[in-house]
């Protein structure tokens, strides 16, 4: 049987475990061998072995670019694409409370590799995301450079979100709200910039907009610019608390570890009295009562 004081230490160090994994890392991933271009696409993680820089790898995607523990994910993600449109899909748990990570990928129109080659199954899978003219986001995948051969079946992209076709309503959109498979969609590009200003992180969309031939301004307008261009960003350093998900999940590991050392070290203290005092009560019993108490 196990001591109760090595489950107690067990139980301590599996905290401090958890709390470890629950690092934030944001990886980009490219097609050159250099982290200066534009990434097709950029992932947040939560992984304890975080390693900060670019590195070069076998494959399609040739090299990778580390960011461990970001404070505000989202500008990480914004300054990797450095202005170029993109579309970020965040995958939440059921009620769109808790996100459980994220994916961002070029929406430039264009057919753009998102997963690298998986001999398993025997393709790639592009996709082209864009921007529709009414508002609305759509994304499609193909299992070809041309994305001329439709993905016939979800593929995982992140451990947390698949691969399908998707079409986003101009409502969701930017809204902070999740579709109906517990995502949540923004889209960013030069003339609609991502910015922490607000503290939860948003879309600083364009009023400029205007649709149809009348030339009304448009109540919900996001801005569709030239996607392929990289500009040089301007975004704040200020960390969004809304998406310090590192520092908060953090925090809370942290105080579950002292409450359980408070609670452990209090239980130990009871049982060494018990101990105690269980060891005093025998030894003030006398010879007599021993023998009184035997039996034959």
């Amino acid at each position: 049987m196990r001591s109760p004081h090595w489950v107690f230490f067990i139980a301590v160090f599996g905290s401090l475990e958890a709390a470890a994994k629950s690092v934030s890392t944001v990886i980009a991933y490219y097609h050159s061998t250099s982290c200066d271009t534009t990434p097709n696409r950029v992932d947040l993680e939560f992984d304890s072995n975080c390693t900060s820089g670019c590195l070069g790898y076998p494959g399609d995607w040739k090299a990778r670019n580390y960011f461990c523990s970001p404070g505000d994910y989202k500008s990480v993600v914004w300054d990797a694409f450095g202005g170029a449109s993109y579309l970020l899909q965040e995958s939440y748990l059921s009620g769109c409370e808790s996100m459980v990570g994220a994916s961002a990928f070029l929406a430039s129109g264009n057919c753009e590799q998102v997963i690298m080659f998986v001999e398993d199954w025997g393709y790639a899978v592009y996709s082209i995301a864009q921007l529709e003219s009414d508002g609305s986001a759509s994304v499609n995948y193909f299992t070809d450079s041309d994305c001329t051969t439709t993905l016939l079946k979800a593929e995982p992209l992140t451990p947390d979100i698949s691969a399908q076709d998707t079409t986003i309503d101009k409502a969701t959109l930017n809204s902070g709200n999740c579709d109906g498979d517990d995502y949540r969609w923004s889209y960013y590009s030069s003339s609609s910039p991502y910015t922490s200003d607000s503290g939860s992180g948003s879309a600083v969309v364009s009023t400029t907009n205007t649709t149809g031939s009348t030339g009304a301004t448009d109540a919900n307008p996001i801005s569709k610019d030239n996607s392929g261009a990289k500009v040089t960003p301007t975004t704040s350093t200020t960390a969004a608390s809304g998406n310090n998900l590192g520092v908060i999940v953090g925090a809370v590991a942290g105080v579950l570890v002292v409450v359980l050392v408070a609670l452990g070290f209090v239980w130990h203290r009871r049982q060494r009295k018990g101990s105690d005092t269980l060891e005093t009560d025998n030894q003030s019993q006398s010879p007599n009562q021993y023998l009184a108490h035997a039996t034959p």
